[in-house]
């Protein structure tokens, strides 16, 4: 790969399109080689055939956990939580390492461009962005995360470069951009920011919207009208322009719900969650 980067960066006019790999580059590559190409088909292609992603939410920074889940379930994606999990900026990578299986994607911290650069430099394929406020905010994140000449992102993939031997060629086309919506000031320009060039979809933070719109205690599983309709109205926003809607759920049950409301991804759980759940059951058994 560092042989090749130089070859990359004098070459300005060449095309970012998904090219398989030669059989000489899987040789040389080895398992690596597939890995962008597979995971590609898996969200990006399930989505254009219609198919519902369904995700597991990473909070614990813990590499071991995101590995026993990526192994042992058959996630579409695997989102790591920068903003609001215990991921510390060396855990990132190691987290994202142990993730075979699923799509690795990461839900930035913020939207600086040093951030963005770094998520995907340790091989996030898609960014869930917090804190879209307005169609320039989502135009930044667009042109953060995308190589020159569409966008301004650094060239370092010190680990995204190990998932594809022409990893600079296919990153801008291959990596999914999601704009969170879950401020007051994102729900009222939903559509201005669903039809931002670049963005693929927008994605409900349910929790932070019914704060935003007044309504209390927060929960990753709402019932109140009030957040549905305004969850129904952001999907909508996001089909009228022809981009996906993702929705964050607090478990499988109401990620169902979600999927049968016409929700293109949506997050059946977190890893803590899980977790609490299961040792909570676990006891409330052995005490009968």
């Amino acid at each position: 790969l560092a042989g090749s980067s130089a070859a990359w960066l004098s070459a300005p006019g060449r095309r970012r399109t998904y090219r398989a790999p030669t059989d000489g580059q899987l040789e040389r590559l080895g398992p690596c080689a597939h890995a962008m190409q597979s995971l590609i088909v898996k969200t990006k292609g399930a989505l254009k055939a219609g198919k519902c992603l369904v995700g597991h939410w990473h909070s614990s920074g813990s590499a071991l956990v995101a590995e026993y889940v990526a192994a042992t379930a058959d996630y579409d994606v695997l989102c790591v939580d920068c903003q609001h999990g215990a991921v510390s900026s060396t855990g990132l990578s190691e987290v994202l390492a142990a993730t075979r299986g699923p799509n690795p994607w990461v839900r930035l911290r913020d939207n600086t461009p040093s951030h963005i650069h770094w998520v995907l430099d340790s091989g996030a394929l898609g960014v869930i962005a917090p804190l879209i406020n307005s169609a320039d905010d989502a135009r930044t994140l667009v042109r953060e995360s995308k190589y020159p000449p569409e966008g301004t992102r650094s060239f370092g993939p010190f680990r995204a470069g190990l998932l594809a031997p022409d990893y600079f060629d296919q990153a801008n086309g291959a990596i999914m951009r999601w704009a969170m919506i879950e401020t007051a000031a994102a729900y009222e320009a939903k559509a201005e920011i669903a039809e931002v060039d670049g963005i693929d979809g927008l994605f409900v933070g349910p929790n932070d919207l019914a704060l935003a719109l007044g309504v209390s205690p927060p929960t990753s599983n709402p019932s109140d009208a009030r957040i549905l309709a305004a969850i129904e109205s952001i999907r909508d926003a996001a089909h009228k322009a022809g981009k996906y809607a993702g929705i964050f759920c607090g478990d499988g049950a109401f990620a169902c719900k979600m999927k049968e409301k016409r929700f293109d991804f949506v997050i059946a759980g977190t890893d803590l969650g899980i977790l609490t759940a299961g040792a909570a059951r676990e006891l409330a058994a052995a005490r009968g």
